[in-house]
């Protein structure tokens, strides 16, 4: 009888291997690319998610208080006592209303910015992620004429196009008057840290998450934000521009 023998074993060749290693690169080089886009766009909902509470929030503030719009500070944010309790984040995030800067994954945490949370002075972002209009809250004894009206909702004829905060570039400051001051990291890096009113408005591809005083939030491209000026879409006394007119309000001291 003849002894059966093994089938033979069936193995790459170096060139079959080179070229299924070569298919994977290109499907990783095709498929990275739209994974990253995805979890771009998941980040930036997470983030319009955020807003929208923190809309809320000022919504249930407003009703609890006679219908004021939360100043942006408060009286007793003096040196040295710089406690968050005297901000607008701090003071939501006090009066239970949904919102919390304390926990980790806190609601003024964004998760398109790499840069976390902490000590301005180690490069870190001192407030928030977001900032505030500070034209239409308002600021607690504010040398600028333009921040220092507070003022119900009842002043606000549109508050649909009325700004009330936004997406933040600015590591030491809490709130802002000027579009540079946004940040524009949705769909790209925001490269720019603590613009100042006189930078040039960044070019950039890449949008920043507004939200208005009637609760929604939109994305916005630096150039749709432009109204003649850096400030108008914040603060004017033009109420088809920011939604409410300056002028009108109290002085906050």
């Amino acid at each position: 009888m003849k002894r059966k023998t093994r089938s033979a074993v069936p193995f790459f060749t170096l060139v079959e291997l080179l070229i299924v290693i070569a298919i994977v690169a290109i499907l990783a080089g095709i498929l990275l690319p739209a994974l990253n886009t995805a979890k771009q766009k998941a980040y930036a909902i997470s983030c319009m998610n955020n807003e929208k509470a923190i809309g809320l929030a000022q919504k249930m503030y407003s009703d609890d208080f006679n219908e004021w719009i939360l100043p942006a500070l408060l009286p007793g944010f003096v040196p040295p006592n710089y406690s968050p309790g005297y901000i607008w984040y701090g003071v939501l995030s006090k009066y239970g209303y949904g919102v919390n800067y304390k926990s980790k994954a806190n609601s003024f945490t964004c998760p398109s910015e790499p840069v976390a949370l902490g000590n301005a002075v180690n490069g870190l972002f001192g407030f928030t992620h977001y900032l505030v209009n500070t034209g239409l809250c308002g600021v607690y004894n504010s040398v600028n004429v333009n921040e220092q009206k507070i003022r119900k909702l009842s002043l606000v004829q549109k508050p649909s196009i009325a700004i009330y905060g936004a997406d933040s570039s600015e590591r030491t400051i809490y709130g802002t008057i000027f579009i540079q001051a946004f940040s524009y990291r949705h769909g790209m890096k925001d490269q720019r840290v603590n613009p100042i009113y006189s930078d040039p408005l960044p070019i950039s591809r890449g949008t920043t998450n507004i939200m208005y005083l009637d609760g929604h939030v939109e994305s916005k491209l630096v150039g749709s934000l432009y109204q003649g000026n850096v400030y108008a879409v914040l603060t004017s006394t033009n109420i088809d521009r920011c939604g409410y007119d300056r002028s009108t309000g109290i002085i906050f001291k």
